[in-house]
């Protein structure tokens, strides 16, 4: 039987109001009980009332914010202030019914329970918000208010139903089904086309909506969360759009012998995918590889667990391996197993990435070596310290390396002989970096005395710094701080 989507929209506006109110509120106050909302107020001393069954009784003077058990419903309750507010307490109720076409129909209703402190009052409102025929996602709303980020609903008297349409694009997730009450919820999903579709449990851990679309193009979703694998349930629910389905659904058919181990060990889609890569059923190797970022397609070199066992004892990711290798690759270094895995990945990566550095400006080393020899006259040296012209490339390699600052970008400009550079070293560690300086050796300037990761000498290093302009005839007064 065909029926139009004006149909199915006037079709749910005429079904009749909702009379039975007192079982919406019963209902409503045991899902506030759940969620411990209500509170025992303390009126005076030895007064209190119970947000829960409405009721005043005498008791002994109880401390604020302890709990204790009202008489009258027996219910263990924290003790508030008299004059301290209590948010409202609000949720969605859903009743269901079918159509004479055996559709689900839901119709939501908007709870609220509020405490007057004033008039030691608890009062209700309950208004129906929504009616949704599930089969064909149609939906008509009422008394909805939302700005933009907050839905809420209020009573208007001259509200009238009307359909929900995909103009309403909100910043939150509309509630179209909440808590699902009434003796007959089984029985009318039983007679609809969702009967294997575990609505009422999954209701109450996502948004409905956001599942019955899902379940529509996918209802294997329903199998995985029934086996338990939570985590791939909500990968899905979050990322799965219509175009990835054949993706997912071909990647579950071609792994089925993981799923006994998938349902006991629950893991997500990124555990799943590494576990399938490393044709492994440990879980725990199988995260070792994500912490380490490890791409089996890219590890053409050594076995996969031996790889990820020394990346994670080195703590360093799969990429910086990598980067190594190729580091070792392009300078034809032959790759064996002490080169595969060093004892110090680290300082291995850091001298391979050197050395690739002094190979490929070596064009400027003959020009370095001959610019020194000229400007080895501006060396200098007392007791305790000596400065002396950089002589290679690699040596200005090593010294940005040991200092952390740029200084190996400055070898075009010294073999321009655009720049100079000295090392400070103390006399009895001339091997070990101290102070980096730059002068302009055309107008004898200097520019630049950096320390460590581009910190400033200390007041004895700059001492000694100031001797040496002074002996060679530099202008220290134009001083930056820049390498």
């Amino acid at each position: 039987m065909k029926v139009t989507k004006k149909e199915v929209v006037d079709e749910m506006i005429k079904i009749p109001e909702y009379r039975n109110i007192d079982y919406l509120i019963k209902e409503g106050n045991k899902q506030a009980k759940r969620d411990k909302w209500n509170k025992l107020i303390r009126l005076d001393d030895h007064t209190y009332f119970c947000t829960n069954c409405n009721s005043t009784h005498q008791d002994k003077k109880i401390k604020i914010n302890e709990y204790k058990k009202c008489p009258v419903c027996n219910s263990k309750l924290q003790i508030y202030k008299r004059n301290r507010n209590i948010m409202d307490y609000c949720c969605w109720l859903t009743i269901t019914t079918l159509n004479k076409r055996n559709e689900l129909i839901l119709r939501t209703f908007s709870f609220k329970k509020m405490y007057n402190k004033k008039l030691l009052k608890i009062t209700y409102e309950v208004l129906e918000a929504f009616r949704w025929n599930l089969d064909r996602n149609i939906s008509v709303k009422r008394y909805i208010n939302c700005n933009y980020y907050h839905v809420s609903c209020k009573y208007n008297e001259k509200d009238r139903w009307k359909e929900l349409t995909d103009a309403y694009k909100w910043k939150v997730e509309v509630p179209k089904a909440g808590y699902f009450i009434g003796s007959n919820v089984k029985k009318c999903i039983e007679k609809s086309k969702y009967r294997y579709a575990n609505i009422l449990e999954i209701s109450k851990r996502w948004y409905l909506e956001d599942y019955i679309f899902i379940y529509d193009i996918f209802p294997e979703i329903e199998m995985i969360y029934k086996m338990g694998m939570t985590k791939y349930f909500r990968n899905i629910m979050r990322y799965m759009g219509v175009n990835d389905v054949e993706d997912v659904r071909k990647f579950l058919k071609e792994n089925k012998r993981f799923f006994r181990i998938w349902s006991k060990l629950n893991p997500d889609k990124y555990e799943m995918q590494m576990m399938v890569d490393l044709d492994t059923f440990d879980i725990e190797y199988a995260r070792d590889a994500l912490k380490v970022g490890y791409r089996k397609s890219k590890n053409l070199y050594a076995n996969d667990r031996k790889t990820i066992q020394y990346l994670r004892k080195q703590k360093r990711d799969f990429s910086f391996w990598l980067d190594y290798i190729d580091f070792l690759e392009r300078l034809h270094v032959n790759i064996d197993k002490s080169k595969l895995f060093p004892k110090d990945l680290k300082k291995e990566h850091d001298k391979m990435f050197n050395n690739l550095e002094i190979l490929d400006n070596k064009e400027y080393e003959q020009e370095i070596i001959d610019f020194e020899n000229m400007i080895r006259p501006y060396n200098y040296e007392n007791y305790d310290y000596v400065i002396r012209a950089a002589r290679t490339v690699e040596e200005l390699v090593n010294e940005s390396s040991q200092m952390n600052h740029c200084v190996r970008n400055y070898i075009p400009k010294i073999a321009a002989h655009q720049s100079a550079v000295f090392f400070v070293r103390k006399q009895e560690e001339k091997e070990k970096s101290l102070v980096t300086v730059e002068i302009d050796p055309v107008n004898k300037i200097l520019l630049q005395a950096r320390g460590y990761d581009n910190k400033e000498p200390t007041t004895t290093e700059m001492s000694f710094i100031n001797d040496w302009c002074h002996k060679r005839i530099i202008d220290n007064s134009m001083l930056t701080n820049t390498l």
